[in-house]
């Protein structure tokens, strides 16, 4: 990419606009503002739940430099304090911000570059740091580490049951900081003097956490400093984790994983940019759990393991990266876990157990399976996952789920008027938001595909009688959804055959299958009024603008957030059943793939450097200038930018 300079942004608000997100494979990150202010409480350098209690925690929060220059002290580094203030003003130093393989800050202070590299590595709960003087002369350079050491959802506090001493270790330095809790450990690749002096930084303030209605202030604590003199061209390199790393060890560490990302990113060049920078950025979200089995992260900085997202995005980090063969470890890790006929919609971790509240996951789980089987065919595959498919639909046929009936008609009723079981879930005091208990559109057309493809398998599994359902289904999904005067579909029916009549996007998920039970003139239909109603540059609205219940900005605090998160709201994992209806429906493919260009090129050719730098945002605002929201980076936006530019040959 190219490096984002000062003087390409108007203002101090700007630059802290920008943020970078880091992750390895157990789900660790790193992440703050190009500038190192930080404006989250999610922001630090070393974020990970690495023996604490299966949540994530802020350990490093930051570590800040000074530079000591003919008797004058150079702060580099920037917070916010109560009443706005920005201090020390290391803002005023920054330089360049680059992000091709990790994260580069470059400061300038006179003829002096100063520049910080950071990566978290892969395989372990670690981040090294790699500083570089850039000039001809020697200098001295300081470096704070400030520690937090709290659930990243919290702040943390001045507090007595914090314990200050730094013990010396042949590796460096080790800290325990709070009971049960890990033991803290620092380290360099050459032995430079630490000199112990524990102070709280206080009153630190996060804007974005402020803006978004939570407590927002919270103190840091500082063990003491390093200080040591860089040469010209010299590096110095330090790591901090919770376990010691011999001093010679750490350069080789940092080559390790510098030559792995290397090796990813290169793998996709021949695709060109910005699709090749994409497909490497997309990594982050596949994991591995600490049982072994591999699993997807919805979103950085603050979602979980959820199986919904997860198999939504699935095909694009898979599939659409070239690598088919992560695809079925994946859905394995979520059969292990279902119940009932439903794949949990969180992963349950250590004592903390799944959640079963999210009918449509199963169905996109299947969705991913059929596209998996379109691509690849591989036989052998389907075969030992489809006697656990066909179970879980046993299951819900026969009645075992109590979230699911299956009708005489042989449509699929879901939830009721209290529960959210379907991706637009959101609650204010309780109250679903967007009730859609009955008969959820995209879950019906997912369940009749679902019957379908189940049925191409009949010469190989035994598949029960309801199979049979699927004789009938079709004719009545399109009887009780088809609105004749609007063209489209209904967003749900309820359980006494009310209607909803307003224009929402999930209707595009019944045109983008495969199996579809609409005619071509009714797909056409639904694709004329998503089209007219929901698009945006950067995904789809998630209600019609002309509804009076339409929200047209994310904003204000949880509860305000919650009541405009499906109400208008643009999504861009939308995008991938959008495309797919497009080049369906359209019966010029080049035309259809030039609307599609022209209308979500903002997605990649703008947005990747507007807000986490060289990630998707969960969601953007339903009116211009469509303002990024949510987390940083989401899993099935990735995956739908990825969809879309393997298409497009972007």
């Amino acid at each position: 990419m190219l490096p984002i300079t000062k003087a390409a942004l108007a203002d101090l608000p700007q630059l802290l606009q920008r943020e970078w997100l880091d992750a390895n494979c157990r789900g660790s990150y790193s992440s703050s503002t190009i500038l190192d202010c930080p404006t989250r409480r999610y922001h630090g350098l070393l974020v990970s739940d690495a023996g604490m209690l299966n949540e994530k925690h802020v350990c490093l929060a930051k570590l800040e430099a000074s530079l000591s220059l003919r008797g004058r002290t150079i702060d580099l580094y920037t917070n916010k304090h109560p009443g706005s203030v920005y201090y020390p003003e290391g803002y005023s130093h920054f330089e360049t911000f680059e992000y091709d393989l990790y994260p580069v800050i470059t400061w300038r202070v006179g003829a002096f570059l100063l520049q910080r590299s950071c990566m978290l590595l892969h395989d372990r709960d670690a981040v090294v740091l790699r500083y570089k003087l850039l000039g001809t002369e020697s200098i001295q350079v300081a470096l704070r580490p400030l520690l937090s050491y709290r659930n990243h959802h919290h702040l943390q506090h001045e507090t007595s049951e914090f314990q200050v001493k730094t013990f010396p270790e042949s590796t460096g330095h080790k800290i325990e900081p709070l009971p049960g809790k890990p033991a803290f450990f620092m380290g360099s690749d050459r032995e430079i003097p630490f000199y112990p002096g524990p102070y709280w930084v206080k009153q630190v303030e996060y804007a974005r956490e402020q803006e978004r209605g939570f407590d927002y202030q919270e103190d840091l604590f500082c063990p003491g400093v390093y200080e040591t003199v860089l040469e010209p061209d010299q590096d110095l390199y330090l790591i901090f984790g919770f376990e010691p790393i011999a001093r010679s060890s750490i350069r080789e560490l940092w080559k390790k994983e510098e030559q792995r990302r290397r090796s990813l990113h290169q793998r996709f060049l021949g695709e060109g940019e910005p699709i090749a920078q994409v497909k490497f950025e997309a990594e982050k979200f596949l994991v591995q759990r600490a049982d072994g089995s591999p699993s997807i992260v919805a979103g950085y900085p603050w979602f979980g393991e959820w199986g919904r997202d997860t198999m939504i995005a699935l095909p694009g980090l898979t599939l659409g990266r070239g690598e088919p063969e992560r695809l079925l470890p994946i859905v394995r890790t979520y059969l292990r876990q279902a119940k009932t006929g439903l794949i949990p919609n969180y992963l349950g971790i250590g004592e903390h157990s799944g959640s079963y509240n999210s009918v449509d996951a199963t169905f996109w789980m299947v969705s991913a399976l059929q596209q998996y089987w379109t691509a690849t065919r591989d036989l052998e595959g389907m075969k030992s996952i489809l006697p656990d498919l066909v179970h879980i639909m046993d299951d819900l046929v026969q009645g075992r789920n109590h979230l699911v009936r299956i009708s005489d008609d042989g449509l699929m009723q879901a939830g009721s008027a209290n529960t959210q079981v379907t991706w637009m879930d959101a609650t204010v005091d309780g109250v679903p938001v967007t009730p859609r208990g009955g008969y959820p559109v995209e879950i019906n057309a997912l369940w009749i595909a679902t019957l379908a493809f189940l049925q191409d398998f009949s010469a190989h599994i035994r598949v029960p009688a309801w199979i049979g359902l699927l004789e009938k289904a079709p004719a009545a999904f399109r009887n009780k959804f088809w609105i004749a005067e609007g063209g489209y579909l209904a967003d749900c029916v309820s359980p006494h055959g009310a209607p909803d009549r307003r224009i929402r996007p999930n209707q595009i998920v019944a045109v983008s299958l495969d199996y579809c039970p609409l005619n071509k003139e009714q797909q056409q239909s639904v694709l004329d009024v998503v089209t007219s109603h929901l698009i945006t540059p950067y995904g789809l609205r998630t209600l019609s603008p002309e509804d009076p219940a339409f929200v047209p900005f994310y904003q204000g605090g949880p509860k305000e957030r919650d009541a405009a998160y499906h109400q208008g709201t643009v999504w861009p994992w939308l995008i991938s059943p959008y495309m797919k209806a497009v080049l369906k429906v359209h019966e010029d493919p080049e035309k259809a793939r030039e609307f599609l260009r022209r209308n979500f090129s903002a997605l990649w050719q703008e947005h990747l450097m507007q807000r986490d730098v060289m990630g998707v945002s969960e969601i953007f605002d339903a009116l211009h200038p469509y303002k990024p929201d949510g987390c940083l980076t989401q899993a099935w936006s990735m995956a739908a930018l990825i969809e879309l530019l393997n298409e497009l040959k972007v």
